[in-house]
């Protein structure tokens, strides 16, 4: 093999090495992501599922909350919002809708689960 066969096999071979390596970087930053949004997705659906288990449904508002301490979920925060639509005397329709929303630093965007409660 001659010096130019060499040169130009290690070129090549470097080439690939390198293509690999930011390969598997943007694989990791991207599995990383994908693993913390399921945390914040499962921690969204945990809330909703307790909220829709209630029975007592004119005191749903004191679910109303922004957790940041869970165990667990470190860096994440959950919020939970209810909103009451009707209910009134003149009112023909009488409904809650809850939306929690889960938001940390390395969350690239919120995850937001909402559902509608009827009396």
């Amino acid at each position: 093999m001659t010096l130019l066969e060499s040169t130009v096999a290690v070129t090549i071979l470097g080439s690939v090495t390198l293509g690999l390596g930011a390969f598997m970087a943007k694989f990791t930053r991207t599995s990383t992501e994908v693993r913390i949004s399921a945390k914040a997705s499962q921690l969204a659906a945990q809330r909703l599922e307790l909220i829709k288990s209630v029975g007592e449904y004119d005191s749903l508002s004191k679910y109303v909350a922004t957790e940041t301490d869970l165990p667990g979920y470190a860096g994440l925060t959950r919020k939970t919002i209810v909103t009451r639509i009707g209910g009134d005397s003149t009112s023909t329709v009488d409904y809650q809708i809850v939306t929690v929303e889960v938001t940390g630093l390395t969350l690239q965007t919120p995850v937001r689960k909402t559902t509608a409660i009827a009396r």
